[in-house]
């Protein structure tokens, strides 16, 4: 006997976690809702979380190719690096908001780049070598998604790279500190299979 929509997806191991957003969804009676499902609704967690990333940094590619459209390559790099300095920022105050003790040193911005990884860029793996409150190093690998999307549009020459160097500025605006962030490509091939050394010290 074929399982109705509701039934289909308590039984489904990625709904379970998010039945709070999808929840209240309803389709018409000859929508074939479980066929949809079936063919559109991530079947893992991985799958899911690497969709969402996949979604990012494809908007982050189409945006900046419009802009190249619209007022030609020389803002791309300025808008690029503009967006991801307030992202720095945004997520520096919502890590206050978790986490009013969060120590506003190296080690902090450290904490607040880990949870832009977590939920942004999952393909980016973290090695963190040096965790002291004026001086932090990290070496980060796997792929970078923004480098993917930035070269399928052919707009690579014109950003600096990595484009995560504003992020750390954007963060110490936030919480109105003094630290500087050096990132140094060390890889970065034309499968954006990278490794970022990055080296955050107190001015």
């Amino acid at each position: 006997m074929q399982p109705n929509y509701e039934e289909y997806l308590n039984n489904h191991p990625v709904y379970q976690h998010i039945k709070e957003l999808r929840g209240e969804d309803r389709f018409h009676e000859d929508v074939d809702s479980i066929n949809i499902l079936r063919l559109f609704f991530p079947a893992t967690v991985k799958e899911l979380v690497l969709g969402l990333s996949d979604i990012t940094s494809t908007f982050y590619g189409l945006l900046l190719s419009e802009t190249a459209k619209r007022y030609g390559n020389d803002g791309i790099n300025a808008i690029s690096r503009s967006a991801v300095f307030e992202i720095g920022r945004r997520k520096a105050e919502q890590a206050l908001v978790i986490d009013p003790a969060i120590p506003r040193d190296a080690c902090g911005i450290c904490n607040v780049f880990i949870s832009a990884i977590y939920v942004s860029s999952p393909e980016y793996k973290i090695n963190v070598t040096t965790y002291q409150s004026d001086e932090v190093t990290l070496i980060l690998t796997g792929t970078d998604r923004y480098h993917r999307s930035a070269q399928m549009l052919n707009l690579t020459e014109h950003i600096t790279w990595p484009i995560l160097t504003p992020f750390f500025y954007g963060v110490c605006s936030a919480w109105h500190i003094s630290y500087q962030a050096d990132l140094h490509v060390k890889e970065l091939d034309e499968h954006s299979r990278c490794r970022y050394n990055i080296h955050i010290t107190r001015k």
